[in-house]
């Protein structure tokens, strides 16, 4: 018996509110462990059709201090590109499932490479790694994520890329630099 008919019969309410069925609880999702991970403040956009694998991944970096866009598909996700860039506003890193309709994961990394060069991408799929390379679906240049993805995984991939690019930056500034100077 739930507690909420305990209380009524305590107070004497009536039978018929005392047996009509008590409405579900809805539970907190599960807060991942961050402690110890690796964080950032980055702009991250996760494209992934999954709903609940998007919820997962979009929580768990906005727990690690991200600021996170999700997108349903690839077209969405390269439209959020379009807006953001109008906006005056960057992404620094594509978190793309591999397998979505309407546009691949892969067509999707392609454009917004093309038009968005210094926005690095991760990779994630159900399919193994290897059958991924082997079967051409995507440049294994590009990191991977195995899904499903734990926290920490995906909490050092994420920040593993864009330290990385930050450490391209940090060279291609000094080479410019030095360059400059030299001339």
């Amino acid at each position: 018996m739930g507690i909420t008919r305990h209380i009524m019969r305590f107070f004497g309410g009536d039978r018929e509110a005392a047996q009509a069925p008590e409405k579900p609880v809805s539970r907190p999702m599960e807060v991942p462990y961050v402690a110890g991970l690796p964080k950032g403040n980055e702009t991250v956009l996760v494209a992934e059709d999954e709903k609940l694998i998007r919820e997962n991944m979009v929580f768990a970096l906005r727990r690690l201090g991200y600021k996170v866009i999700e997108a349903v598909d690839g077209e969405e996700a390269l439209q959020i590109f379009h807006d953001t860039k109008a906006e005056g506003r960057g992404i620094d890193l594509l978190l793309t499932d591999l397998v979505m309709p309407r546009m691949s994961g892969k067509e999707l990394a392609y454009r917004v490479g093309s038009l968005y060069p210094k926005t690095k991408v991760v990779f994630a799929s159900a399919y193994p790694e290897k059958l991924s390379v082997n079967s051409d679906v995507f440049d294994q240049r590009i990191p991977f994520l195995q899904k499903p993805v734990s926290t920490s995984a995906l909490a050092y991939k994420v920040r593993e890329v864009l330290d990385a690019a930050k450490r391209e930056r940090q060279y291609a500034t000094r080479e410019d630099e030095h360059h400059s100077v030299a001339e």
